[in-house]
């Protein structure tokens, strides 16, 4: 593969695979390292973490984790408690989960005002940027764009490859030119 640098002058990509970077949080950020000085923490608001749901039926919201533990969990609405672990009843629990109750279209999920993003160069303003718009530009102490990008990292947690182009660039050497990571492989999303 060849890319134009500047007009007339084209180089020869060379992909390399620079090694994988984990995920815990469904997110990734690319900044300076040195960036790293203005990072203001990883305190969340614990109302920032609640997924509320609604039931368009009954009106009712229901709070995770307060209400229920677990997407998974069966859902009761005659028993006394709402909720039901499928760990806790019979595996051939004929109640639906709160994800099916969710696809389907019985609950709808209630966003918040405390979700919008902030550009902070935070796990608060990552969060924020990546709920609201799956990625997003963070800020700098002053409010100047810069001091990094957030983005959501595809199915969530896991382990993902990251790769870069490097060319030989006129003036310069061997530079990187590209870098890609792959959040899904090209054969899972061919459908």
């Amino acid at each position: 593969m060849s890319i134009e640098l500047v007009e007339g002058v084209e180089v020869e990509l060379t992909k390399h695979c620079a090694g994988v970077v984990g995920v815990d949080s469904g997110q990734a950020m690319i900044c300076d390292p040195t960036n790293i000085g203005q990072w203001k923490g990883n305190d969340l608001d614990p109302s920032f973490i609640e997924r509320k749901l609604e039931d368009t039926v009954s009106g009712i919201i229901y709070t995770w984790p307060t209400d229920f533990k677990s997407y998974e969990w069966c859902f009761d609405e005659f028993a006394e408690v709402v909720f039901v672990s499928k760990d806790e009843v019979d595996p051939s629990c004929d109640k639906p989960t709160v994800n099916e109750l969710v696809e389907s279209g019985r609950f709808e999920h209630v966003v918040s005002d405390n979700k919008k993003p902030n550009g902070e160069f935070s796990y608060d303003g990552c969060c924020r940027a990546t709920l609201a718009e799956s990625f997003g530009q963070l800020k700098y102490e002053r409010g100047h764009d810069g001091a990094g990008v957030v983005f959501n990292t595809g199915c969530g947690d896991g382990v993902y490859p990251v790769y870069v182009y490097t060319a030989d660039v006129p003036g310069w050497g061997n530079r990187v030119v590209k870098v890609e990571i792959c959040f899904f492989e090209e054969e899972d999303v061919d459908e």
